[in-house]
């Protein structure tokens, strides 16, 4: 397999701006970036660096001022926002600090839910798939159990089974274990790490914790909209 063909998202030139005149900020300064294939790899920056803003562009949530997306070798920026927001669903998965489940649904309608919003609608397919998803990170037994009766552990690996609902092929995780306890923690980010090595899926995983960025593949530094390292460290 090629360079090429070997890379899952390639950024190139990221310039991000915000305002206009005298008080127009840039706040990405030309960032290269690629993700390749089955990669297991930590963002890391200080408050301000431009993390948030950087994996936002890579979600497909925000446009950059300047520069190119190529997600699975398609430029995002050719796409209007129907379409980005069908590339979004289809190709890309979602974790964050707070879990953002719906607390009105159960453990496994949560996990249906990308599938439906995709499909416009319910169907059997997808409920065998969220249990398959929920037995995957070991909460098959809390299946019909309301998002909020949920531990933070438990919800974020409900969080993990729906960012993985329409077979992504990369997760941006953004402070994933931050709002949880050392342990749990712990446990959350050898889950992510267990799903990149069996299904092969790209993962990015923002974290203010050295201690878990030294056990991903590579890590990743950005200082004032800069990358200025860029560590490939083999499996861990």
């Amino acid at each position: 397999m090629g360079e090429a063909a070997a890379d899952v998202m390639r950024l190139e030139g990221i310039t991000r701006d915000f305002g206009e005149g005298e008080a127009r900020a840039q706040v990405l300064r030309g960032v290269d970036l690629t993700l390749r294939r089955g990669e297991f790899a930590s963002l890391m920056g200080p408050s301000g660096s431009g993390k948030s803003t950087l994996l936002h562009i890579m979600g497909l949530l925000d446009r950059p001022t300047g520069g190119r997306v190529l997600l699975d070798g398609q430029d995002t920026g050719r796409l209007d926002d129907d379409g980005l927001t069908r590339c979004r669903g289809r190709t890309l998965g979602f974790v964050f600090q707070f879990h953002h489940l719906l607390p009105e649904f159960t453990a496994l309608e949560n996990v249906m839910i990308p599938m439906a919003a995709d499909r416009g609608r319910f169907d059997p397919s997808m409920r065998e798939c969220a249990q398959a998803l929920l037995g995957r990170v070991g909460l098959l037994a809390r299946a019909e159990a309301r998002a909020t009766t949920l531990s933070g552990g438990q919800a974020q690996r409900v969080a993990i089974a729906r960012s993985l609902a329409m077979n992504p092929k990369v997760v941006l995780a953004d402070e994933p274990t931050g709002n949880l306890d050392t342990h749990t923690a712990d446990e959350v980010f050898t889950l992510l790490r267990e799903v990149n090595q069996a299904q092969g899926v790209t993962f990015l995983v923002v974290t203010h914790d050295r201690r878990l960025a030294e056990r991903t593949d590579r890590i990743i530094e950005i200082v004032d909209g800069r990358v200025v390292s860029d560590e490939r460290r083999g499996a861990r």
